[in-house]
C-alpha cells in the first residue's frame, strides 16, 4: 500500500508542501487527500486522531504519523536531499512538536489560504484521491 499524505486542502503552506513532495517523489509512491475529504475524515476516525486541520498526517503501512513526525517520515521516505530535514530529529521531541505547532497555528497568516482545494497538476492526478 502506498503512503497516504493527508493535508489541509485550503492551506497555501500545506499545498506548497504537497507540491514539494510531488517534485521529489519521482516514483510516484505517495497518494494525497485533503483532511476535509471523505478519505481524510475516515482515516482520522479509523485511527482516532483528534480532527485538526493544522497537521499533516501520513499513513505508512497502517501506521499513522502526525505533525513533525509526519514531516520526518516523509523526508525519510523521499531520501536525499529532503532527508536533511531529519537533522530535526536531534531536537527533543517536545521542541520539534512546539516548532511545528507554532508554525501550524500561524500558517494562514504567514502563507495565506485558498477558498477551495487547488486542482492537482495533470501529470499527478492519479496520485490524488478525490471523493
Amino acid at each position: 500500500m502506498n503512503p497516504l499524505l493527508l493535508y489541509d486542502g485550503n492551506c497555501a503552506l500545506c499545498n506548497w508542501a504537497v507540491k514539494l513532495v510531488l517534485s521529489f517523489d519521482k516514483k510516484q509512491i505517495f497518494r494525497f487527500a485533503s483532511l476535509q475529504s471523505q478519505t481524510g475524515i475516515k482515516t482520522i476516525q479509523k485511527f482516532r486522531v483528534e480532527p485538526k486541520l493544522d497537521s499533516i498526517i501520513v499513513l505508512v503501512q497502517n501506521e499513522l504519523f502526525t505533525e513533525a513526525e509526519a514531516v520526518f517520515k516523509i523526508a525519510k521516505i523521499l531520501g536525499f536531499p529532503l532527508n536533511i530535514i531529519l537533522i530535526g530529529n536531534l531536537l527533543p521531541a517536545k521542541t520539534s512538536k512546539f516548532i511545528y505547532q507554532w508554525i501550524a497555528k500561524r500558517r494562514y497568516t504567514f502563507f495565506g489560504k485558498y477558498d477551495s482545494c487547488p486542482i492537482p497538476p495533470a501529470k499527478n492526478k492519479n496520485q490524488f484521491i478525490t471523493d
